[in-house]
């Protein structure tokens, strides 16, 4: 954990997790992570004790009880949402004691086709989702229904909404395979207000991004083995 500044405040979990992916902090405090090594979906407490594990250690399936190297995790209420990810391309849907609640897509290009879903979010009752081999960002109801597929120009690796329809999503390589990242900002109705660029200094990879409380950027870059950070300035009263 790192202050905003970049001073680090704590760190735990050697020997716990393997190749830790996503990460994500419930309203409770909880920290939930996927352990694409591992094939499970791990959940600690804020200092570091581990609560709970979803999936059967190092074995992968598309059953209720294993996954295929899980992307990512996301929330909304007592739902947990599970991009899984690599390998099973779909979204399964937990409570949050691990019982299994739901699950919607399939690999493909099709209407409900998802080729590695690396990155799910909630908020206001839909669900956004990277579908990134596919180039698309695709938004779902709670249930599943498909709402919005929006082609992108290159992958998205994320996507986090940011309110009033509005969502960020992150491209960590354009589809002519460009070393470097950037940033979208949606409207609702699916058109680009703006784009950012997130290239550090030197060879950049975006993998993932988190948005702060203050409206703050934070890119992981695996390139360039660093975290960016980028201000996203006040939208004007008349976007």
């Amino acid at each position: 954990m790192f202050a905003p500044n970049g001073t680090l405040l704590a760190s735990w979990g050697v020997g716990e997790t393997v190749m830790p992916h996503g990460l994500s902090v419930d309203a409770k405090d909880k920290v939930w992570i996927t352990d694409v090594q591992r094939e499970q979906l791990l959940r600690f407490s804020h200092d570091g004790t581990l609560e709970m594990t979803l999936g059967e250690r190092g074995v992968s399936g598309a059953d209720h009880t294993h996954f295929g190297r899980p992307a990512d995790v996301a929330f909304d209420g007592d739902k947990v949402f599970v991009a899984d990810g690599y390998v099973n391309s779909r979204i399964i849907v937990f409570d949050r004691e691990g019982h299994y609640l739901a699950q919607w897509g399939h690999e493909g290009s099709g209407s409900g086709g998802l080729a590695i879903p690396h990155s799910v979010a909630v908020k206001d009752g839909k669900v956004y989702v990277a579908d990134r081999e596919n180039a698309r960002i695709r938004i779902y109801s709670e249930a599943g229904r498909l709402l919005q597929s929006l082609d992108t120009p290159g992958y998205p690796y994320a996507v986090k909404p940011l309110g009033q329809g509005y969502f960020v999503s992150l491209e960590g390589r354009d589809a002519g395979e460009r070393t470097g990242a950037i940033i979208r900002v949606w409207r609702p109705d699916g058109t680009v207000e703006r784009i950012l660029d997130a290239h550090g200094p030197g060879p950049t990879k975006g993998h993932d991004l988190a948005i702060g409380a203050d409206g703050t950027i934070y890119v992981a870059d695996v390139e360039g083995r660093r975290v960016l950070a980028l201000e996203l300035a006040q939208r004007t009263k008349d976007d």
